[in-house]
């Protein structure tokens, strides 16, 4: 079942072009519907857990023995078929320190700083003029997260953040196009293994619950009946972005016992003072979403984030 998407209001930044982020209000979904769990967004936390088939053990269960995140993340090669509610062809060249993209059915190359690297994209939204394509791009010795602006049929802007590397960084396209239909498309995903260094926690923020926990960057997360270790790798301060305004963590979640590793981003949402949003989230090298959407009892303080001002177009927005 398609997640139900809420797009906010946003406000434009110092005559910069119009915010567009990850939110969808006609539904047409970012989430893989073949590994989507189905909880409706804004669902609570044993709802979004029951309809994954996963009840959250009682308080203090999940606790002892929790694996830690290893130093160096060892990630097998990805094949298999990713089921998007879209199909993209995209192609242009970003600026420095940026090269060509290229995108046929969801799936091709993006050269993010080492030369061309298989990447594929797996959510995607409309708004404020601009249909945003997220995807991961994946060389031997890196793994990015990347966001695709599209303007109807002109490729303007691509967004990149290495896990294990540098924040988000923004780049303009040049002799771009974009092409999409809003039909189901199997996108035939081969990604190489790779190894990387753990992130590098980046505090600022800190989130308390009973199935989520961070501070100075590090903690855990219950992944279905498991308390799993996670490291924040990069935040964005969205405080000023119309609606409520938020907070993200961009994180990344270590599955030792499938040797997976998710990145998910966790919203911190002004106005929700005893609740975070974990979405868009995706894991290597099963290409699953082992998460969905889901909204779990937290309190939370933020003390230092990464300002919007150097984005000119925004971030993905919650999906509540």
């Amino acid at each position: 079942m398609q997640t139900t998407m809420r797009v906010s209001a946003v406000l434009a930044f110092a005559g910069l072009a119009p915010f567009a982020g990850c939110a969808n209000s006609s539904g047409a979904a970012g989430a893989d519907a073949a590994v989507d769990v189905g909880a409706d967004a804004g669902a609570t936390l044993d709802a979004a857990l029951d309809a994954a088939g996963n009840a959250l053990p009682p308080d203090g269960a999940v606790d002892a023995g929790v694996a830690s995140m290893p130093p160096t993340l060892v990630i097998g090669a990805s094949s298999g078929t990713v089921t998007d509610a879209f199909a993209l062809t995209a192609s242009g060249t970003a600026g420095t320190p940026y090269g060509a993209i290229s995108f046929s059915s969801d799936v091709g190359t993006i050269d993010v700083g080492n030369g061309p690297a298989a990447a594929f994209v797996y959510a995607t939204v409309a708004m404020g003029g601009y249909t945003l394509y997220d995807g991961f791009a994946v060389s031997p010795t890196s793994w990015d997260a990347f966001y695709l602006y599209c303007n109807n049929s002109n490729l303007a802007d691509v967004y990149d953040e290495r896990v294990s590397g540098h924040g988000m960084v923004y780049a303009a396209v040049t002799g771009g196009g974009c092409s999409a239909t809003a039909a189901q498309t199997a996108a035939h995903v081969a990604l190489p293994g790779f190894s990387i260094s753990a992130p590098a926690p980046v505090g600022g923020s800190t989130v308390s619950g009973s199935a989520i926990d961070i501070a100075n960057g590090s903690g855990t997360v219950v992944v279905g009946s498991t308390r799993m270790p996670l490291v924040v790798f990069d935040t964005v301060d969205c405080s000023a972005c119309g609606g409520d305004g938020w907070y993200e963590l961009h994180s990344i979640i270590w599955d030792a016992a499938q040797h997976r590793a998710i990145f998910v981003i966790i919203y911190l949402i002004n106005g929700t003072a005893t609740s975070v949003e974990l979405a868009y989230a995706r894991s290597l090298p099963d290409l699953g979403d082992p998460l969905g959407t889901r909204t779990l009892p937290a309190t939370w303080t933020v003390t230092s984030a990464r300002s919007l001002s150097l984005l000119p177009h925004g971030v993905p927005p919650p999906l509540r």
